[in-house]
């Protein structure tokens, strides 16, 4: 795949300034740190190892190793197998449960947030800034929005609505599941779209375009569970 990466200064596109020293990455923080930490904390208490053990470094860095692998440089449709891997790893981190079902969430989880080895086989997730308790249909939705990658301008429908239907079966959705997860990436988009500048005009078209293809395409994925 051409769409790839080793290089850390890319690696998940952050928003945040990064600096590499000595096989660590200091990463600036926000004003959700604590609470990251203490729900990345509660995962790595539970082995689970696609999560970065962060140290504090001082009031306004963290940092943790730097990871060697691959990462996807921007948004495509990846391969369903590939995808599956990390619906794989989200069901298991959604294990894990809270008060009136809630869920960690990573609530960023793009392709450019995930490392990979050379079997594209995922090594680690990263970019965990914005992870919170949740619902267990959000991180999904991300995955069916930017993993299959249904606004693609490549508009191979009959492949996306193919992969979401996998994704589904693979959690063992009931129809009532793909009409929840269905409003939650109507949901994850409407609220993008509030963030987009208005001079960018291509992300509103864009936006604008995954929230049709839903509200047209999404009745083919409920005809499956019927």
């Amino acid at each position: 795949m051409k769409n790839l990466t080793s290089d850390f200064k890319t690696n998940g596109k952050s928003n945040k300034k990064l600096i590499i020293k000595n096989d660590y990455i200091y990463k600036e923080k926000n004003e959700r740190f604590l609470d990251f930490v203490f729900l990345t904390n509660i995962l790595l208490e539970k082995k689970f190892k696609y999560v970065l053990e962060v140290e504090n470094y001082d009031e306004n860095y963290y940092k943790y190793k730097f990871i060697n692998g691959l990462s996807f440089e921007k948004v495509e449709t990846i391969d369903i197998k590939i995808i599956l891997k990390i619906v794989k790893i989200v069901k298991a981190m959604h294990e894990i449960k809270f008060e009136n079902d809630k869920v960690i969430i990573h609530k960023d989880l793009s392709p450019l947030n995930v490392i990979f080895d050379n079997n594209f086989d995922p090594i680690m997730i990263i970019d965990w800034d914005s992870c919170c308790l949740g619902n267990k249909y959000y991180d999904i939705a991300y995955i069916c929005w930017l993993w299959v990658n249904f606004g693609s301008e490549e508009k191979n429908h009959l492949l996306y609505i193919d992969y979401i239907i996998k994704i589904c079966n693979f959690l063992s959705y009931k129809l009532e599941d793909v009409k929840k997860l269905k409003r939650e990436i109507l949901l994850l988009i409407r609220t993008y779209k509030k963030t987009i500048k208005k001079e960018n005009a291509f992300l509103i078209k864009w936006a604008s375009y995954t929230q049709t293809w839903v509200y047209r395409k999404w009745k083919y994925v409920e005809t499956e569970f019927e």
